[in-house]
């Protein structure tokens, strides 16, 4: 009797489409999570590679650091592939995070918002390798040569050029300071800087 009921409960022109229209939903999402599931794990991880030590590493930090809320899975990520990408030890090789992707692309567009300096790394110390003409930089008096001890007071001993770019990068109208030595000075001097758009001359040239 209850199995009839049941059968003439589905039977009912109002509840059957409902119950198909549910199963089909059902279906279709399980459908989607299976091939989630393969999708996540269609990469092949190398057998010559053991990730174990880097899980162990990962692992010890979250238990044993001692400011957890510190710790972000974003950076750890990018830090460990561009620790992969550099121990290539090859210029022309690297990895961006977001940020610097985004000033990757500002520099191939032509212009940037800072103070339009060309910086490098000389003797293991963050040196100007040119001002752009017409720019803040150039206006400020900093030239080829010049030494940058500080950005904004902040120690440049062992700072990357991207790093340094970030800290002189900025929006248009806001201040950073250069503390500046220079061959023939007897001291730094700090020289503050306005930042401004920057736009890239065009090279000419002929062949």
């Amino acid at each position: 009797m209850i199995k009839e009921k049941i059968i003439q409960f589905f039977k009912n022109k109002f509840v059957y489409p409902i119950a198909l229209a549910v199963c089909f939903v059902a279906i279709f999402g399980l459908g989607i999570w299976i091939g989630a599931e393969k999708v996540a794990y269609c990469v092949q991880q190398p057998s010559t590679i053991n990730f174990s030590l880097f899980w162990d590493a990962y692992n010890k930090l979250q238990a044993n650091f001692i400011d957890t809320g510190k710790i972000d899975d974003g950076k750890i990520v990018y830090g460990a592939i561009k620790g992969m990408t550099e121990s290539l030890g090859d210029p022309y090789t690297a990895f961006f995070t977001p940020d610097e992707a985004k000033k990757f692309n500002d520099d191939l567009s032509g212009s940037f918002e800072g103070i339009g300096v060309e910086i490098g790394i000389k003797k293991d110390q963050l040196t100007v390798v040119a001002p752009l003409k017409d720019t803040p930089g150039q206006k400020a008096g900093l030239k080829s040569g010049d030494i940058i001890t500080n950005i904004d007071g902040k120690s440049t001993t062992n700072m990357t050029t991207d790093s340094a770019v970030n800290l002189i990068r900025g929006q248009k109208g806001t201040d950073v300071t250069l503390t500046v030595y220079r061959d023939g000075w007897t001291e730094t001097k700090d020289m503050v800087i306005t930042r401004d758009t920057i736009v890239i001359p065009a090279m000419n040239g002929k062949l």
